[in-house]
């Protein structure tokens, strides 16, 4: 982070750091405690935030504006996404799924896992936006993936899709993830989401 401010680079890095508890036996471990950490990941990620507080008190000439001091912090879980089995495996894309997200996720633990599954980057920027009829939708990357978490309009996915079909001439999209919850009771809804970005040639998943 030193080095981009003082060149106006644009490295990147990935730290990993299990977490590993605190010994409360040494002197450090204590000190460490009483401080708030419970684990080597805590203070690591602390470092991490210490580093770039630095970096921008001493950058008094401001030479380089863009600067980007900002990490994304994970820790390994288990998928967001509780197994399911279709309820008609003879029209397997009209099934209408209980809400299989696990409780306590929100839209951003189900983003970061679809972008991984997607191969999008995780330093890749994601924008809330609110579309026609009242959507909520997720656009990362600038569009190239589209994630819809809850309430769901007619009028949203045709609003979506035009907007899709705009980008896809200058952008490789990976496309619309629509979680099953959003269509509730609506098996037409469904129907017609498939359709609308069939027409469109917009990838649809839906889970």
């Amino acid at each position: 982070m030193a080095q981009n401010a003082k060149d106006g680079g644009k490295r990147t890095f990935i730290i990993i750091q299990l977490p590993e508890p605190i010994d409360p036996k040494t002197t450090t471990g204590k000190a460490a405690l009483a401080a708030g950490y419970n684990t080597i990941a805590d203070i690591t990620r602390d470092r991490v935030i210490r580093a770039a507080q630095q970096i921008r008190s001493t950058d008094t000439l401001n030479l380089n504006p863009t600067l980007d001091l900002g990490f994304r912090y994970f820790r390994l879980a288990e998928s967001n996404f509780i197994p399911y089995t279709p309820t008609d495996t003879s029209t397997p894309e009209l099934n209408l799924q209980p809400d299989n997200i696990r409780e306590g996720r929100t839209d951003q633990h189900i983003i970061f896992q679809l972008m991984l599954t997607l191969k999008l980057p995780l330093s890749a920027k994601t924008e809330e936006k609110t579309l026609p009829g009242g959507t909520k939708s997720w656009h990362i990357a600038e569009g190239e993936l589209v994630v819809i978490t809850n309430d769901l309009t007619l009028q949203a996915l045709h609003a979506l899709a035009d907007e899709l079909k705009a980008l896809k001439t200058t952008r490789d999209l990976k496309g619309v993830v629509i979680l099953d919850r959003c269509f509730a009771t609506q098996a037409d809804l469904k129907a017609n989401a498939r359709k609308i970005f069939e027409d469109a040639d917009i990838p649809l998943k839906t889970v």
